[in-house]
């Protein structure tokens, strides 16, 4: 960066210290050109800017005081945000922003954005919002973070050579400030929105009927569903085998044994069943379950 005391005439004056890196010199046009060749010829990167005036420079001397006198009939008031100074690179104070003479440097004195910028990044942490056309702010912005800063850089317009809607490149923007924590006063938002109730179609209820009737059922089908009908009592609708149960005759063992008869035994954890068994143990023909 350009010191004040290596420029090669009295005519250039630093302007603008936008970075570490970048100062804008402000001169007359003979004087601006040959530090241009200079620069130049020294391998140092510069490019000239367009502007009607040469700002903050002797050359803005000639309109001080009739700029300050017409500042003079403006009241001033001790503003309610902070901000800070390109005057100074600092905080402003109560009695820099009241006096008309402080606003008469911004026309004269260099513009210390840098350090300004300087005094945000160790104070602030959140989210720089650069508010209107391009991204000249936010690019200076970005060369005094650090590449793990948490810190965040958005714009409110997008870039001229980006071909998109403004008003949607605003609306992304302002979801990326509420994703980041940012409090959006939603009520002042939805202000100038006009709504209006819309009445929906009801049903009509006109008493005709709309309903599809279904297919005549095939004759094979018919004939399923006499022989069905004639089927309605439900006792004989469900079959379950089942054991009937019936006492022992009194009748001595020995009538039992002469029979000839097939014995079921379903034998138990009491040895009941074992007893049973071991009564008629001298018949041929058991079942032991």
């Amino acid at each position: 960066m350009l010191d004040r005391n290596q420029l090669p005439q009295q005519s250039l004056q630093i302007a603008v210290v936008n970075s570490p890196s970048s100062c804008v010199v402000s001169g007359t046009n003979q004087a601006v050109v040959a530090l241009e060749k200079q620069l130049s010829s020294q391998e140092v990167q510069c490019r000239l800017l367009h502007t009607s005036h040469a700002f903050h420079s002797v050359m803005m001397e000639p309109i001080l005081k009739a700029f300050s006198e017409v500042f003079k009939t403006v009241k001033l008031n001790v503003p309610h945000i902070r901000f800070i100074s390109n005057v100074t690179g600092d905080w402003i104070t109560e009695k820099q922003a009241t006096n008309p003479d402080y606003w008469c440097q911004h026309l004269r004195k260099t513009v210390r954005f840098s350090d300004g910028m300087s005094q945000l990044v160790q104070q602030f942490e959140g989210v720089f919002l650069e508010v209107g056309p391009e991204r000249t702010l936010s690019t200076l912005t970005r060369q005094h973070l650090d590449r793990n800063t948490q810190q965040q850089i958005l714009t409110s317009l997008p870039h001229v050579k980006e071909q998109q809607s403004d008003v949607r490149f605003l609306l992304q923007t302002l979801g990326l400030l509420w994703l980041r924590g940012v409090e959006i006063d939603w009520s002042k938002f939805y202000t100038h929105e006009h709504r209006h109730r819309l009445p929906l179609p009801t049903y009509p209820f006109e008493r005709q009927r709309y309903w599809i009737d279904a297919k005549s059922p095939s004759p094979s089908i018919d004939q399923k569903l006499t022989a069905s009908d004639n089927k309605q009592d439900i006792a004989n609708w469900f079959y379950v085998p089942s054991w009937k149960r019936s006492l022992l005759s009194n009748s001595p063992s020995s009538q039992i044994q002469s029979k000839s008869e097939n014995w079921l035994f379903f034998i138990d954890d009491l040895e009941i069943g074992k007893q049973l068994v071991d009564v008629f143990g001298s018949q041929d023909k058991m079942l032991l379950l």
